[in-house]
């Protein structure tokens, strides 16, 4: 829709199965985010609006240099406000299993449409014990393979063997059409923290992997990403990473 569009004029295709409108503003990049997490398009078309559309054919530079960019609001949690979230419970059976499913993606780095849609049997033993889960990425098609971490398999619970193999891990949020989102940010607001999202919790376990030293490449790897340049938008350096920078610098004693 442009801005003198009037709604009513979607009214056939609102009946339609495969239809789904958002009222979003295009420059808000936290809001269009969310709605490619859930969504996740094979293609995105926009169309221009009515006004200035020769003028920007003939000079598009000018408009791109007035288009404001916003900071972004997405920041990746630290260790303290998740144990803070940690103590603090969501009601209800669908809360609870939203605030586990978190957790897990602060583990793991998977989105929300990969949370949704995992699976028992994508999760396996190794010869040495150790956990780990292939799946294949909703939005990429791509296979990503994470080791599980203590805290990880914690969130399953001791229910790995006892389980339909071919269930959902997460079974309530895979068959809800509730924004979810909706109980994070009220989850967070309740801890003092802001625009808590599933997305934060993808943030936060990429920010925490570089902080105790991963590699770029293999947080890359961790995140599915198929372009490491989609990482760095991770690796905006922290105070820890600053520090760390620096005391690695070799100490010169002077006279």
């Amino acid at each position: 829709l442009t801005y003198a569009a009037n709604i009513h004029t979607l009214n056939d295709a609102m009946s339609n199965p495969n239809f789904k409108f958002y009222k979003e503003d295009i420059r808000n990049r936290e809001g269009i985010d969310r709605i490619f997490e859930v969504e996740h398009p094979n293609v995105v078309v926009n169309f221009a609006a009515e006004s200035h559309v020769d003028r920007s054919i003939d000079s598009p530079a000018e408009f791109v240099r007035n288009i404001p960019m916003p900071d972004s609001k997405k920041q990746p949690l630290s260790v303290d406000e998740m144990k803070r979230l940690a103590d603090i419970p969501i009601n209800g059976k669908l809360g609870a299993e939203v605030k586990r499913a978190f957790f897990f993606s602060c583990f793991t780095g998977l989105r929300i449409s990969d949370i949704k849609t995992l699976l028992w049997n994508m999760v396996f033993k190794d010869a040495n014990g150790n956990f780990w889960l292939q799946k294949k990425q909703n939005k990429t098609e791509q296979f990503v393979t994470i080791p599980l971490c203590e805290s990880a398999i914690s969130v399953l619970g001791a229910k790995y063997d006892k389980v339909d193999m071919n269930l959902p891990i997460f079974p309530r949020l895979a068959q809800t059409k509730s924004n979810t989102d909706q109980y994070l940010k009220k989850w967070g607001e309740r801890a003092g923290i802001a625009n808590v999202s599933w997305h934060t919790a993808r943030h936060t376990m990429a920010t925490i992997a570089l902080e105790h030293g991963a590699e770029l490449r293999t947080v890359s790897e961790l995140l599915g990403h198929t372009n490491i340049s989609m990482t760095l938008r991770y690796a905006k350096a922290t105070d820890t990473l600053k520090k760390t920078a620096v005391d690695k610098l070799p100490r010169i004693e002077m006279e």
